[in-house]
């Protein structure tokens, strides 16, 4: 584990003022830091005595107000490495405090949990955790413990619990070195050892991502395909919080306010989740992508930023605002297929909300997609429009076009 993950953690769960018992427990926790402190100033142990020191500090901002004990370390020579078995036996001790700090009824209650986690994952800590998984009365909950879980314990295999929460529904997956989380659900009569195809589903500006994986995967059938639902942030406007319960709050204000740095977390995010696929449930390397709505950001753009990785594209009633054009390359043989629907009815098709004068809708968003994919050399575009159908995921319609293009 990252010393500086754990000095991030334990500066996040701090930020707010904590109540009376709160503070006194930080004060433990700190004290903890700084006589590891102490003990690496006495044998010259620089780089181990300076991590301690910003952990005392991130607890107790009064820990060595002169910076006397912080200019002692820093004067002490580079080179001698830490003592591990009393560094360990300093985060043991931090964290049974941050064990006591997780029973006490406040918001900051699951950060200490698995801050605990991070400085000690023992057998009985982590234990419980996964007794509190299976437990879970919803995958949203089972789902943001597991996915944090692996996060604060990245060196333990915690892969057959997946599999045992894959078998009954869909399961939320880490993308691997990656934050972002996707709902993975496994075709019927799934087999470790085998390879699948995978299609990955985006939602729109809903953001309910576990109905996008349940709605899609329900009308999947007897088809041996892994759908994928990556939770993203560029399909939606404003991130709130009860959407996007597995990100922590400091990720979700990074990217409410970086709105070009969201479609970059999805599509890298995208890639690393995948990778997760394939070495975790023998997802193949190519796979398909249908978008809805504001979906289709992230079906355009990664289409036109891996057109090597995609065995064809569905966006479905999608918008489309450029991104990954400008970094897109000319694809080999035309690129894959990619095969767009619109709905005749969509009270978005001209306008953006129906508001006349305002955001262009979906149609116009098509013709510049299909513009900017042709421009790039992507020559099997399809476009059509379904009479009588309004705004729509069209999961039949993607289902048809799997059953005509992809490998069954």
């Amino acid at each position: 584990m990252k010393r500086s993950a754990l000095l991030l953690l334990i500066a996040t769960v701090s930020l707010a003022a904590p109540s009376k018992k709160e503070a006194s427990l930080h004060a433990k926790a700190a004290q903890v830091w700084a006589d590891h402190v102490l003990y690496c100033k006495g044998r010259g142990l620089r780089r181990d005595g300076l991590e301690s020191y910003e952990l005392a500090r991130a607890l107790n901002p009064a820990y060595d107000k002169d910076g006397a004990i912080k200019s002692a370390l820093e004067a002490l020579p580079e080179g001698a490495a830490g003592a591990t078995k009393r560094r360990l036996k300093a985060r043991a001790q931090a964290a049974k405090v941050y064990d006591r700090l997780a029973k006490l009824k406040v918001e900051r209650a699951d950060e200490y949990r698995f801050t605990a986690v991070r400085l000690d994952p023992s057998k009985s800590r982590t234990g419980r955790i996964i007794k509190a998984i299976r437990a879970a009365k919803t995958p949203d909950e089972a789902g943001r413990l597991l996915t944090r879980l692996q996060a604060a314990d990245p060196e333990r295999d915690y892969a057959p619990l997946e599999l045992e929460l894959a078998r009954d529904g869909p399961v939320l997956l880490r993308g691997k070195d990656h934050d972002i989380v996707g709902w993975l659900s496994l075709p019927r009569g799934w087999k470790k050892g085998r390879s699948y195809p995978v299609l990955v589903v985006v939602d729109g500006a809903g953001s309910n991502f576990l109905g996008a994986a349940r709605g899609c995967s329900k009308q999947r059938g007897k088809r041996p395909w892994i759908v994928l639902a990556p939770c993203t942030f560029a399909n939606t406007n404003a991130l709130q919080p009860k959407r996007y319960p597995w990100y922590d709050a400091a990720l979700l204000e990074k990217m409410g306010s970086d709105n070009a740095g969201r479609f970059k977390f999805d599509a890298d995010g995208l890639l690393a989740l995948l990778e997760s696929v394939q070495e975790r449930f023998g997802g193949e390397e190519k796979f398909a992508i249908t978008g809805f709505s504001g979906g289709g950001f992230l079906c355009y753009g990664i289409t036109l930023l891996h057109p090597e990785r995609v065995r064809f594209a569905v966006p479905a009633c999608a918008n489309f605002a450029g991104s990954g054009a400008a970094d897109a390359g000319e694809p080999k043989d035309g690129g894959p297929p990619i095969v767009i629907y619109t709905g005749e009815k969509d009270p978005h098709a001209i306008w953006t909300h129906g508001k006349v004068g305002g955001v262009p809708g979906i149609e116009s968003q098509t013709d510049r997609a299909i513009a900017a994919l042709q421009a790039k050399g992507f020559t099997k575009v399809t476009r059509t429009k379904l009479p009588g159908v309004g705004h729509s995921s069209l999961y039949p319609k993607v289902w048809e076009t799997v059953d005509r293009l992809g490998p069954r």
